[in-house]
């Protein structure tokens, strides 16, 4: 049998091809560990949101967004109108609803301070899934989706910090529908009012303030109840003692520790003689 001759370049070369991807295999590793080191090292800046898992720089959003000011009643989008990125709320309340062609809009989420929407601008049809309209003056940022293709580039922490802020919805989303598989109204209600408590209340003394500009018809599509049901049960919590009201502006919760604790809350008998020993001891969740 014959045997090609092997040429002595040949050799060389193969054996410079080997080193040289085993050369660059390294470099790569080299790389990406360096790049993790940077990223895990990178000091934390003020989260925008009690509940996000991961910070967002707000310098981000100072030297990138546009901002967008907004006055109370403000239609911040339309469904279906073209979304120009994301919005990030950085003040006020803003209420998402959507609209189906057999019945009018309804309310499905109360958002605040760090909570993301126009997510339908990363999708090539562009299009707002839901309207937003704001409940309070405030200002969310614009960050547009050409900015956001730059950033996953070169700050690759930022957009985690941005899927985390949208992953919030998600968790919001699957919270509703427990909320709704609660049968008792008064249950559901006093659900969806200790969630506000903690995202969006501020204590004052031993009671707690919750701005709330909504009307009794979209608290009813929030909690999924009919607007008689909650109007009911909001004259029924004030006659306990436990809320009062002050016209689309707000209420108070009373007492804050108890509002705090969704499980002390929830479980009250619909009499308020059992406050006074709910009060003390009361570990906040």
């Amino acid at each position: 049998m014959s045997h090609m001759p092997i040429s002595y370049d040949a050799v060389i070369l193969g054996r410079l091809t080997r080193f040289g991807v085993q050369y660059f295999r390294v470099r790569s590793a080299v790389f990406c560990a360096a790049t993790a080191t940077k990223l895990m090292d990178r000091k934390p800046a003020a989260c925008l949101s009690p509940e996000a898992s991961w910070s967002l720089d707000p310098a981000l959003l100072d030297e990138n967004g546009t901002p967008v000011p907004f006055i109370e009643g403000q239609v911040l989008a339309c469904q279906g109108d073209t979304s120009p990125g994301l919005y990030v709320i950085v003040r006020g309340q803003v209420l998402l609803s959507r609209a189906r062609p057999d019945r009018p809009a309804q309310a499905l989420y109360l958002l605040g301070p760090g909570d993301v929407f126009g997510e339908g601008g990363l999708q090539p049809s562009r299009q707002f899934y839901l309207s937003a309209r704001a409940v309070t003056p405030g200002h969310a940022v614009v960050l547009s989706t050409a900015l956001l293709r730059s950033l996953a580039q070169r700050e690759p922490a930022q957009i985690l910090s941005l899927l985390a802020l949208l992953s919030q919805r998600l968790e919001l989303s699957h919270r509703r529908q427990d909320w709704f598989s609660v049968s008792s109204p008064r249950e559901r209600l006093l659900h969806v009012l200790a969630h506000w408590a903690r995202r969006f209340g501020r204590t004052e003394g031993d009671d707690l303030w919750l701005p709330l500009g909504l009307t009794h018809s979209e608290l009813a599509d929030v909690a999924g109840l009919a607007r008689e049901t909650v109007s009911r049960t909001l004259t029924t919590l004030e006659t306990e003692g436990l809320i009062e009201r002050r016209a689309r502006q707000g209420m108070w919760l009373k007492p804050a520790a108890l509002w705090l604790h969704s499980a002390a809350i929830v479980g009250l008998p619909a009499s308020r003689d059992a406050v006074p020993a709910l009060q003390t001891g009361v570990v906040i969740g």
